[in-house]
Formats: structure tokens, sequence, C-alpha cells
């Protein structure tokens, strides 16, 4: 099965929200990292960071409480690796 995306994916909805949350509670801060390096993959997928995903992915470090300094380092790294 191949991987595909399209404008629409590019807007967070309640459920993510409600999903990232729990998994916030539940996940070492180790592992958050790691979660939000997983969600900048998914993302980023086709090599492109547009505004609306760099949005959600904001939401998303502030959600499972990175701090932006190590959000941002892991997302040049994410976007280097593609």
């Amino acid at each position: 099965m191949f991987w595909h995306r399209n404008k629409a994916e590019d807007v967070i909805t309640e459920d993510m929200v409600k999903y990232v949350m729990a998994a916030a509670k539940v996940l070492k801060p180790e592992y958050r990292e790691t979660a939000f390096t997983w969600a900048a993959i998914i993302l980023i997928s086709d090599g492109v960071l547009t505004e609306a995903r760099k949005n959600i992915l904001d939401r998303y470090a502030m959600l499972l409480n990175i701090d932006m300094k190590v959000a941002q380092k892991i997302l040049v790294q994410v976007s280097q690796a593609l």
C-alpha cells in the first residue's frame, strides 16, 4: 500500500488533537519526541513543509510538551533526511 496525501489532510482535526493529547499522557518524554519525529516524517513525506503542515507540527509539539527549539531541530533533521 502506498502513502497518499492530499491538501485536505493538511488540517488538524479535533480527533487528531484528542489522540495526540492521549499519547502525551502515557508516553515518556523521549518517546514523545519519537512520536513527533514520526508525525513530521509522515506530514512532509513528499519533501514539502507547507505553512499548514508547520502549524500542525507546532501544535503537536505543544500538545506533546516538546520544547519548540527541540521540535525545530527535529524538523530540520527530518527535512534534510528526505
